[in-house]
């Protein structure tokens, strides 16, 4: 992993109140707009207040952009100092996004897409009703293409429209604001003191789709509530990442949405998330999702049964993953090594392979909360490696980070 330590890259002394935490993967075009225009719309109030931008690259395998490439180097564009943090693969949204949230040092962080063009006023809104009221935690603009409450279906390529239609759209809904139980990933404000108490993104929802649904859940049943605001407005272009990776989308929301309807146990996505929240509890063990790579438990008294073995862990519902041949291999080879497959029931609706077990390959359905997974992986051997898994990776790579 290649990084640009942040206090290198900011004057120490200056507070930071605001981190802006931008996600790419290629499009490095689309991340100097989005750069580009976010400074733009920032006015005096809030630079003055202290702003970073914490730039991650999740991955990318395109040859970066000249015009980044020289803003990297330089450390700032336009007098705002740019953290530039990089991972050695594409671990996906969640993870991504979780990576710049360790990074970031401001009470309000704003999560990013890198498909945004921001326009003047945008910003003002969201901090100001975060500032007002202390039981909202997020609060998002309206969204050119979005899911849900936050579209528009507003699409335009020329800059000065956008500009034009996002004033006018502004001022014509400056009074409405909506509370909601959902609003997407690729734009959020959120205050420091709802990550700290409820986490970032679960993993396990890597690359994407469905984690800012069990994000907003999570959030609501620690108290907090979620607001659109209509006098806040930023363009998006949309699934832009995606549309540039591997990755089939419609296979990426099908499987995302077994796995969100299995963990908070809704029949559909259409059922009403009102009782869900108010029926639970929040608990730091079950609703809090660790940041970055060193925010795990090391709690001594949470422990779990060693096991001689390697542990096999995967995406089990992606179409990418090479998990089928990696299996093929293990049940064809060496009979003396064990192997447990672990499929948390949590997530996988599935049951274990009993029939397996004579030829020393275990399944595993334990349900164990993210928080106490370091502990869990810890108990293995070593973790089998498998090829364009993104939760596979991630497990590695969590488990190499704390050696």
């Amino acid at each position: 992993m290649r990084s640009i330590d942040k206090y290198l890259l900011m004057n120490i002394e200056k507070k930071i109140n605001y981190s802006f935490i931008l996600l790419c993967y290629n499009q490095w075009k689309l991340t100097l707009q989005a750069m580009k225009t976010l400074i733009k719309s920032l006015d005096q109030l809030i630079i003055s207040e202290g702003v970073e931008i914490i730039l991650v690259d999740n991955g990318s395998i395109e040859l970066m952009d000249e015009e980044v490439s020289s803003v990297l180097k330089e450390r700032k564009y336009k007098g705002f100092y740019i953290g530039y943090y990089r991972l050695d693969e594409n671990m996906g949204y969640p993870v991504g996004i979780n990576y710049g949230i360790s990074k970031a040092s401001g009470n309000v962080l704003i999560v990013l897409n890198n498909d945004l063009i921001f326009t003047q006023g945008w910003l003002n809104p969201l901090l100001n009703i975060l500032k007002e009221k202390q039981d909202i935690g997020v609060a998002v603009p309206y969204l050119s293409n979005a899911s849900g409450l936050q579209h528009i279906g507003y699409y335009e390529s020329d800059l000065d429209r956008i500009h034009q239609f996002s004033e006018a759209f502004m001022k014509s809904h400056q009074r409405e604001t909506l509370e909601t139980n959902r609003v997407i990933g690729a734009c959020m404000v959120v205050r420091r003191d709802v990550i700290d108490q409820v986490g970032g993104n679960d993993f396990w929802f890597s690359p994407g789709h469905y984690d800012d649904d069990d994000w907003c859940i999570r959030i609501r049943i620690a108290g907090y509530r979620l607001v659109v605001m209509g006098n806040s407005f930023v363009y998006h272009i949309g699934s832009a990442s995606f549309g540039a990776s591997k990755w089939d989308v419609k296979q990426v929301i099908s499987s995302n949405k077994k796995k969100f309807l299995t963990k908070w146990q809704l029949d559909s996505i259409e059922s009403s998330r009102d009782q869900l929240i108010k029926s639970n509890d929040f608990y730091r063990e079950k609703h809090y999702e660790p940041i970055g790579f060193s925010g795990f438990s090391k709690d001594e008294n949470t422990t779990y049964k060693q096991l001689d073995g390697f542990l096999f862990v995967a995406d089990w519902y992606s179409d990418v993953s090479t998990w089928r041949i990696k299996f093929e291999e293990i049940l064809h080879g060496r009979k003396s090594e064990r192997y447990f497959i672990w499929a948390p029931n949590s997530y996988y609706n599935i049951v274990g392979c009993k029939d397996l077990d004579e030829r020393n390959i275990y399944g595993l359905n334990v349900a164990v909360p993210n928080i106490n997974l370091l502990q869990f992986i810890n108990s293995f051997n070593s973790v089998i490696k498998i090829e364009n898994d993104m939760i596979n990776s991630y497990i590695i790579k969590i488990k190499q980070e704390n050696k």
